[in-house]
């Protein structure tokens, strides 16, 4: 009987040891560390390793195919740790593909611009058929025909972008910032979305609903917030953007759109919504009336509009305690000044909302 207890215990704890073993594997931009690159140590890792990357540049076109529990994650945070697509003309920055988890988080990722004759996905992550996360990450200057940041394509179901920004991306067709064909659960949280081009932000072509909450909009001139798909929204806030919502059975609650050039078009059910002082319209036909489901239309009292802080007045009808919706925006109460002017049209600095997510 002691024999039995002795191999039990040997058997349980080879088990343990294995299910335990997981690499991390470091990476620095002059090829010392673990691996000599970001590539190799992704070649190199097994389900459930890490990958840490000291501060640099890095010029990549990263490749992460067939793996499930990887972590990518810089030491230093976005604004240290740059992955740089600008060598790889015909590629993007990351693609992933039938992978399953991937967490990236804290990266700056940039300048991806494929060069694709005929249509391309993503300029600085292409998502192909896989679950991942990306955290905290800044999305700048990509390019491409759909999804000049990011696109999702295939079954993406479970993807989350989180507390990420997305500056100056440009697309020639649809989404500056992400495009996506995929079915199931998406959400993105936390996003703050400045200064891209062409004709949509984020664009879905999605029949299940896809979560965006707590995000804010600003200066995106040339492009509508949302387009197509089923957007489910909540408390995000829209400034000087050409629209907020055009096409596509989306909805809306707690959000705070204003002094855009288009409020919200067609399409839409919108519930305790904030809707005031956009250039061509607020509401045009098809959603529900200002006054209907909980919406409202009255100067927000941004605490302070021309310095690019959001914030709102402790006085405002989007503040919790003035709305029998609770906070109306991405922003809570920052002042408490009785009369703030909220201005309009005025190009100003981004540094103002960067802060605010700092």
């Amino acid at each position: 009987m002691p024999n039995l207890h002795h191999l039990i215990a040997v058997l349980f704890s080879l088990m343990v040891s294995t299910q335990a073993i997981a690499t991390t594997w470091v990476v620095h931009p002059e090829g010392t560390g673990d691996a000599p690159t970001i590539q190799a140590a992704i070649d190199s890792a097994s389900n459930g390793d890490s990958i840490l990357v000291a501060p640099g540049n890095y010029y990549v076109n990263l490749q992460i195919v067939g793996l499930t529990d990887l972590v990518l994650v810089s030491e230093a945070g976005s604004l240290a740790t740059i992955l740089d697509g600008s060598g790889f003309p015909a590629e993007q920055v990351i693609t992933i593909a039938s992978s399953d988890d991937i967490l990236i988080e804290g990266f700056t990722i940039q300048k991806g611009k494929p060069n694709v004759i005929g249509g391309s996905f993503g300029g600085g992550v292409l998502v192909n058929a896989s679950r991942v996360r990306l955290e905290r990450c800044r999305f700048y200057d990509n390019r491409n025909q759909r999804g000049g940041a990011i696109s999702l394509f295939g079954d993406c179901a479970g993807t989350r972008i989180r507390k990420c920004t997305f500056e100056q991306n440009t697309t020639t067709y649809e989404g500056s910032a992400l495009w996506s064909n995929s079915e199931g659960d998406l959400e993105m949280h936390e996003c703050i979305f400045l200064g891209n081009s062409g004709p949509q932000v984020l664009h879905a072509n999605t029949t299940e609903p896809f979560l965006v909450t707590d995000c804010t909009f600003v200066d995106n001139v040339e492009a509508w917030c949302f387009y197509g798909g089923d957007f489910h929204g909540y408390n995000c806030t829209a400034v000087r953007n050409r629209g907020f919502h055009a096409v596509g059975a989306s909805a809306f609650w707690n959000c705070l759109v204003t002094h855009n050039e288009f409020g919200i078009a067609t399409g839409c059910v919108l519930h305790c919504n904030n809707i005031w002082g956009n250039a061509v319209y607020d509401l045009h036909e098809g959603c529900s009336p200002p006054a209907g489901n909980g919406n409202f239309s009255a100067d927000p009292l941004y605490c302070g509009f021309e310095q690019d802080d959001f914030t709102i007045a402790q006085e405002s009808p989007c503040a919790p305690s003035n709305s029998n919706c609770g906070l109306v925006g991405a922003f809570d109460v920052g002042c408490t000044a009785t009369s703030v002017p909220s201005g309009r049209f005025e190009n100003t600095s981004w540094s103002g909302v960067k802060n605010l997510f700092r």
